[in-house]
């Protein structure tokens, strides 16, 4: 049975990073404005602005991910560190470490656009699951707080499945990654199903379910 479940996992976990393409930071000129006086006796030195010293350069961002979590995956430590680079993503330096974690260091500009590009990948696999007609046909809505890590899942017919419970292993990755981008991989990633009045159905932590049935 727990063979069985695995390899379910590793089938749902297929599309894991879907590559999002990043918005084009935008620049915007005010027009210069000129002052004529009234009369002119006697011819001005032109006054040169000074030019603005350049703005010194946001610190290097040194992230780490667990092995729990790049198990999820289904790949090793270097194969997520590929494929991170293949959706776009620029590391400074890599270091895939023998417990099967994985160490990187960004730019802060890479940073916030691997973090941009990963929310639009969980946003588009959350959807995914909403729109699903085969075994996830009864969740009918998603919601999450901003960093992931507390997931609302409303329950078509009210009743927590067995097929509703492999959904967790999505939330648990998500918000376990994302949370690990953002320098805490120790997060609680808490799901809540709910009927669609909004009753409780069954409350769950990502990584007890995770150990439990998956690992």
């Amino acid at each position: 049975m727990r063979n069985m479940r695995r390899q379910i996992i590793t089938a749902v976990l297929s599309l894991f990073l879907t590559a999002c393409a990043s918005a084009k930071p935008q620049s915007a000129t005010g027009p210069a404005e000129s002052l004529a006086p009234e009369s002119t006796p006697a011819a001005e030195p032109a006054v040169t602005a000074e030019a603005k010293p350049s703005e010194e350069p946001l610190p290097d961002v040194d992230i780490e991910v667990p092995a729990r979590l790049i198990k999820l995956t289904g790949g090793t430590a270097e194969q997520f560190a590929q494929q991170l680079e293949k959706d776009g993503t620029h590391f400074e330096h890599v270091d895939l470490k023998a417990d099967g974690s994985a160490a990187f260091t960004l730019t802060h500009d890479s940073f916030e656009q691997l973090l941009e590009r990963y929310r639009n990948t969980i946003d588009t696999g959350l959807q995914g699951l909403i729109e699903d007609q085969g075994s996830m046909i009864n969740i009918i809505d998603i919601k999450a707080d901003k960093d992931y890590s507390d997931f609302t899942v409303t329950l078509d017919n009210g009743e927590f499945t067995i097929m509703d419970g492999f959904s967790v292993i999505y939330y648990y990755m998500y918000g376990g990654i994302y949370n690990a981008f953002l320098g805490n991989p120790e997060k609680k990633i808490a799901v809540t199903f709910v009927d669609k009045d909004g009753n409780t159905i069954e409350t769950i932590d990502g990584q007890t379910y995770y150990e439990e049935y998956f690992s």
